[in-house]
């Protein structure tokens, strides 16, 4: 039995976590509808058109050949064998993973953003500092984002069903809704204890997206190879829920399971710990720095080192893992004796390169996103430094604001380059010794250099929108999101050509099949150098305070 005393002083832990919730939602409004709107607009526009795209028996078997093959399981996971298929089961099979991540994608951002951010900040500290209870600041960040999403549940659930899709029932419908954010939840407090162990928020962000790779990377793997051990990856569990058809109820106990453990085990960890601290220390550094960190550039790049060597391991392993499946993607065309018969072995091989060819230009997509995301998570942290006052400081000292600005765009590009680079050379590496025909090495640098300059350009807007415009810098995080949506889905959704234009990524077209269309090439390398320059002219200029 607990005893008085001891029930009092648990209570004081999480006294004023009600005011520090409203407070911190107050704060955090602008972004959480940013994600709302994307994420339900993103799904329901999809669903929208479900019913017109896969009404018809003809168009479902056409689309369930193309499911089968191991490029959509890696990316979709796999397609159950149902006697019958209608949109609404289509929907679930091609929608639900991708949904899940999405929706990680942001709890994690808001958990880093709402706990180890704010204590680097100083601002816990601040908190702590008043009667609040040494609990709440934790708490309360966990609440806004059970809040946050409820009510993604709630709008996906009814936007879903008003969508009417056929074949899937309301249960379905919030199935979806409840197994997606539940998923989520998991990788937020994840979050939540990353942020105990780690004293920096660049380690947090850099483990927390680590592990939410190395679940996605395990789930592929696991659905292309041996779909008996999906179940090891988180991800996996929302493929094991079988809504539609069997609506199996022990993942949601498993996933509300590990949220209360991992939970628990960031409370116990918050009150082990001293503010501003972490489990894991950084190691002291050397006595006299190295001649290397004399600049703010050198230092930048040193900063960002681990975020950035965890970057492009990721991305690289992701490429990795596409070359191993390049012999089954080339084999499609020898399931069919004829094809074989009529065209000859070598014919094959090389008509089994173009399938090849066909989908490292799908898959380059996803990759090409990834980099940018990373670079552009390099370049935001201009913004927070800015709002820390640590930018102010700096530039108070004899250095150049161009070398500062610079600080901060360099690692971004090289990581950029370093992580779509791995990820396209690694295939053509491993992915030849899967051939009979290895791929041309031109083709591969087709792809590189031809892709590179649409990356940069959202790297110059990044530069350009937090000097010209810095409340909505974040905006591109969305807009990377929907280039990636819009491109992988443009044939699925039978979207028309001017939607795949609104982002650089759809300038682009059809590399490594065709060559780099060298007026759009040199048409982005001058708005990058316009943007970057721009950006530049309004840092010289601005009142960092």
């Amino acid at each position: 039995m607990i005893r008085p005393e001891r029930r009092i002083k648990m209570g004081n832990n999480f006294a004023q976590t009600k005011r520090l919730t409203i407070v911190n939602l107050r704060r955090d409004w602008l972004s959480l509808l940013i994600w709302t709107t994307s994420i339900i607009g993103v799904s329901l526009l999809a669903a929208f058109k479900f019913n017109d795209l896969y009404g018809s028996n003809s168009s479902i078997k056409t689309i369930l050949k193309t499911l089968k093959q191991p490029a959509m399981i890696s990316l979709f996971g796999r397609t159950p064998n149902l006697t019958s298929f209608q949109s609404g089961d289509l929907f679930i099979s091609e929608m639900l993973v991708l949904t899940g991540v999405f929706i990680s994608i942001a709890d994690i951002i808001l958990a880093v953003r709402t706990t180890r951010s704010q204590e680097d900040k100083g601002v816990i500290e601040i908190i702590r500092g008043t009667a609040v209870g040494r609990l709440s600041p934790l708490l309360s960040a966990f609440i806004e984002i059970l809040i946050f999403n409820l009510l993604l549940i709630i709008l996906l659930a009814v936007g879903l069903e008003a969508c009417g899709l056929y074949g899937m029932t309301a249960t379905m419908c919030w199935l979806f809704a409840i197994e997606t954010n539940l998923l989520a939840l998991v990788f937020a407090g994840l979050a939540f204890l990353m942020a105990q162990i780690f004293d920096n928020s660049r380690d947090v962000n850099a483990v927390s997206f680590l592990f939410l790779g190395i679940a996605y990377l395990s789930r592929m793997i696991t659905d292309i190879s041996k779909a008996s051990l999906t179940w090891l990856s988180p991800i996996g569990w929302v493929e094991l829920g079988k809504i539609g058809y069997g609506n199996d109820l022990k993942v949601v106990w498993l996933m509300l399971l590990s949220i209360l453990i991992l939970l628990f085990l960031a409370i116990i960890f918050a009150l082990k710990r001293d503010i501003n601290s972490g489990f894991l220390h950084i190691r002291s550094g050397r006595k006299n720095a190295s001649p290397l960190l004399r600049g703010p550039i050198s230092l930048g790049i040193r900063l960002e080192r681990n975020l950035g060597i965890v970057w492009i391991i990721a991305i690289a392993s992701l490429g990795i893992m596409y070359a191993s499946i390049f012999s089954d993607v080339s084999d499609i065309l020898k399931s069919n004796p004829n094809v074989a018969q009529v065209l000859g072995t070598n014919q094959l091989s090389q008509l089994g390169n173009k399938i090849v060819l066909q989908f490292i230009s799908m898959i380059s997509i996803f990759m090409l996103v990834l980099s940018t995301v990373a670079g552009l998570q390099m370049i935001f942290r201009l913004k927070k430094d800015i709002d820390n006052g640590l930018e102010e400081m700096i530039a108070s000292k004899p250095i150049s604001r161009f070398r500062l600005l610079t600080s901060y765009l360099l690692p971004a590009i090289i990581v950029t380059i370093c992580s779509f680079g791995s990820s396209i050379y690694s295939m053509m590496l491993l992915g030849n010794l899967e051939l009979k025909v290895p791929i041309e090495s031109i083709k591969f640098n087709t792809l590189f250099f031809g892709s590179l300059p649409s990356a940069m350009l959202f790297l110059s807007l990044a530069v350009f929108l937090i000097n010209c415009f810095p409340k909505i810098y974040s905006i591109l995080y969305v807009y990377a999101g929907l280039s990636f949506v819009v491109l992988y889905f443009k044939n699925m959704l039978k979207l028309p050509i001017w939607v795949t234009r609104i982002t650089p990524f759809g300038w682009i077209k059809d590399l490594p099949l065709k060559d780099i269309n060298w007026e759009i090439w040199y048409f982005e390398v001058l708005l990058v150098l316009i943007f970057t320059f721009i950006g530049y002219f309004e840092f010289q200029r601005r009142d960092l305070s």
